[in-house]
């Protein structure tokens, strides 16, 4: 006997433009999805939300001055307690020369700003050592959608690892379906 089935795969994506501004009202003929180099058909799009494993990582080095650490605090406080889901996790690093885990994922938004109202500057900046330390730990998420978001006013000055081995991470991050986002310039007011 014969017992055919249908498998239903779900896909999650995150669609952006060219400025990394996100996508909306997308439908299934936006979309090919292929199977080892055949065209798969589409069931249907669900553009409903979903929860997100959100990493932050916050520049902490010397150039962040008095007034870009408030403004970055500000724009960070913003996202997490007016923009994000009561389901969405966080955690917090800080990052200068060496990378800090400041608070593992967490839900609860008030434990998330006492950490962030610890975040210390000092020191210059390893972004790069930093995005790449912190990928792990994106990974550990709990939810399917996870993202690592810096916030950072420059350049990277220190890291040991270097910009071309940060894009073949990349294409494996991708694979995993990890969103990695840096946001400079936090500065203006």
């Amino acid at each position: 006997m014969y017992r055919g089935g249908v498998d239903l795969v779900y896909v999650t994506a995150t669609v952006v433009d060219r400025d990394g501004r996100f996508v909306a009202g997308l439908n299934a003929d936006d979309f090919v999805v292929s199977d080892d180099g055949r065209d798969q058909k589409i069931v249907g799009v669900n553009a409903s939300r979903v929860p997100v494993s959100l990493g932050l990582a916050l520049d902490v080095s010397g150039s962040m001055s008095p007034p870009r650490m408030e403004t970055a605090r500000a724009a960070i406080r913003r996202l997490v307690n007016d923009l994000l889901a009561a389901d969405d996790e966080l955690f917090l690093a800080v990052f200068e020369r060496r990378m800090s885990l400041l608070q593992e994922w967490t839900s609860d938004r008030e434990l998330f700003g006492r950490a962030l109202d610890r975040a210390k500057v000092g020191g210059t900046t390893a972004l790069y050592d930093a995005v790449q330390g912190l990928l792990p730990v994106v990974e550990s998420g709990s939810h399917d959608k996870k993202a690592l978001l810096v916030v950072s006013d420059g350049d990277d000055r220190a890291s040991q690892t270097r910009e071309e081995q940060l894009q073949q991470i990349k294409v494996e991050v991708r694979k995993r379906g990890v969103v990695v986002r840096a946001r400079s310039g936090y500065v203006r007011h």
